[in-house]
């Protein structure tokens, strides 16, 4: 294994991984709320999307206009903020994924933890499916909910990265906050602070442009995190889907036959994934 070009000693990193609607920015805000760690909201995803032909349309409208256009140059923001403290990087499975096929060094570097932040499918797709603009679904919408490609960046990060990734459940966050949370502490090495169990509601004129290296427009910022931003602690997600007797989703709460349908395939083809992350949990 090849080590790292990057000097050893900085704080450590941490990557929290995950598919969209994971509850993952609530994770992000208790990382902020220790006081002693930078988080990142998703700076990949900025390069993915200048990168991504499905994402070109949609890129200037959601992205302010300083945002990195490089996998390379967002690495390197990374690792430089990890000199002055530890950093904590939320980012969405796909868009981390394509970064690892370009470049693993930071999976190489012994500073860095990578966390997989998985939620069950049937609600993902359905939280997923809500925040469609114009009632449509994007193209792909199946590959757009994530475990495919969060297993994938799992199966890369397993083969090079010095330290074992981490699974956890983003049920098991909301259900025991402070067992979790310390557990997940303990895994990557550092003090459990109680500050990771409650913040501050941030208002309606927060950007995160400072706080969080934001890199999308306040007005997507909020579409897409705005019950974090006003969040004061983790707490059990209000909106779930309807299941059948077996536990699997009907998505009866859906009008549109067509978009039910494209749900349906949707949660059958990422619970695979989302099956094998489960498996390689529970190895442990």
């Amino acid at each position: 294994m090849c080590l790292s070009v990057y000097a050893l000693g900085a704080h450590k990193i941490i990557i929290q991984v995950s598919p969209p609607r994971c509850l993952s920015t609530a994770s992000l805000r208790a990382w902020q709320a220790r006081g002693d760690c930078a988080v990142m909201n998703e700076p990949f995803m900025s390069a993915f999307m200048f990168q991504d032909e499905g994402s070109r349309e949609v890129t200037n409208k959601w992205l302010r206009a300083e945002t990195p256009t490089s996998f390379k140059d967002v690495e390197q923001k990374i690792v430089q903020m990890s000199h002055k403290s530890m950093v904590f990087v939320k980012e969405i499975s796909f868009a981390l994924l394509a970064y690892l096929k370009r470049n693993t060094s930071l999976a190489q570097n012994p500073d860095v933890y990578f966390v997989f932040l998985i939620r069950n499918p049937a609600n993902t797709v359905h939280s997923f499916y809500k925040k469609q603009h114009d009632d449509q679904l994007i193209n792909n919408f199946s590959y757009y909910v994530g475990f495919e490609t969060c297993y994938a960046a799992f199966q890369m990060i397993s083969a090079c990265c010095i330290n074992k990734p981490i699974i956890l459940h983003a049920e098991d966050i909301y259900a025991q906050p402070r067992q979790t949370m310390e557990w997940l502490c303990k895994e990557i090495q550092i003090p459990f602070l109680e500050t990771m169990l409650q913040w501050n509601n941030l208002g309606n004129e927060f950007t995160g442009i400072k706080e969080w290296y934001e890199l999308k427009r306040a007005e997507h910022t909020y579409y897409w995190h705005g019950d974090a931003i006003k969040s004061t602690g983790f707490h059990t997600p209000n909106v779930v889907c309807e299941l059948d007797s077996l536990g699997n989703p009907t998505y009866g709460e859906i009008a549109n036959e067509k978009d039910r349908m494209i749900c349906l395939e949707a949660y059958r083809h990422n619970k695979i994934y989302y099956d094998l992350l489960v498996q390689e949990k529970n190895k442990k």
